[in-house]
């Protein structure tokens, strides 16, 4: 998420009265999710193995199939995880105070999930993984814009917005790279992705039932998690190409390593997989610039 995302005063107008949850007396599951992060960057730091195998990889969709979940909790550096850390607290801090702590975390969950699938629908290579909470985060961002749209915040730092306004400005932003290949590194899909499922789960949970049920949960976790992965498969069916290039890119400690590891894999491989690894190349090239 962009560094402007995260300068906000928790200062927003008393909302039309609904059907509330017990709200918490402090905001314990965004604690414990910032603390989950944290403690897992540093377990990145120290193995970084774990990055390799739970980010969301659309080449090893079928292998690593719990990518699509862990991903959410991972993080690529220290400002990565800063930014998002800061944005989820943030938001985070002022829904589970309004929609109680199983709520918030169903939907935190919920809207990281669709952030996958919105991810691997419309990646255009199989060789570059997603990871980081800000899919899940854009989603509790567009369910506060619905449950709270007097919130104030200030964009930029020192321009100030209701989240009425906001939200759907963030949310634009995010359409506009995706559209414009701009913003290089970001998972923009994932962030449009998880903001409109927050909104969606903002909207039943204002309109039906205080308290999501946990099969109701359950469910929607399973039925978004077999989508995904389905997804995943059907846009990228063979990677073997892709996956030779990202054993390379592992097991390489530089350049020239990179280039030997694949020339090598290339010679031996079949004319299919020669192909695929072709296509894959010339996609990452054109993602890189």
């Amino acid at each position: 998420m962009p560094e402007s995302d995260y300068y906000a005063y928790q200062e927003y107008s008393t909302p039309t009265p609904q059907p509330m949850a017990r709200r918490p007396s402090s905001p314990k599951y965004t604690y414990y999710l910032i603390g989950i992060c944290i403690a897992v960057f540093i377990l990145q730091s120290v193995y970084p193995l774990i990055t390799e195998y739970f980010v969301l990889s659309p080449a090893f969709i079928l292998e690593r199939p719990w990518g699509i979940f862990t991903s959410m909790f991972l993080h690529a550096d220290f400002l990565h995880i800063l930014y998002n850390m800061i944005g989820l607290f943030i938001f985070g801090s002022v829904l589970e105070q309004q929609i109680g702590s199983k709520n918030f975390l169903y939907l935190f969950l919920l809207c990281g999930l669709v952030g996958s699938l919105g991810y691997l629908a419309l990646a255009d290579t199989a060789l570059i993984g997603a990871l980081g909470a800000s899919g899940a985060i854009f989603g509790v961002i567009g369910a506060v814009t619905l449950i709270l749209p007097n919130m104030k915040i200030y964009v930029q730092g020192f321009i100030p917005l209701p989240m009425y306004a906001a939200g759907p400005l963030y949310v634009l932003i995010e359409i506009f790279y995706l559209r414009t290949g701009g913003g290089g590194g970001i998972a923009h899909s994932a962030h449009v992705a998880g903001f409109f499922a927050g909104l969606a789960l903002a909207y039943y949970y204002k309109k039906n039932s205080p308290v999501l049920k946990l099969n109701q949960v359950a469910f929607a976790l399973a039925a978004v998690i077999l989508l995904t992965i389905a997804v995943g498969y059907a846009k990228f069916p063979n990677t073997s190409g892709a996956k030779i290039i990202s054993t390379c890119i592992s097991s390489s400690d530089s350049d020239l390593q990179l280039q030997g590891c694949v020339m090598r894999a290339y010679n031996s491989a079949d004319p299919q997989t020669q192909s695929q690894i072709d296509e894959e190349l010339t996609n990452l090239l054109r993602k890189t610039g």
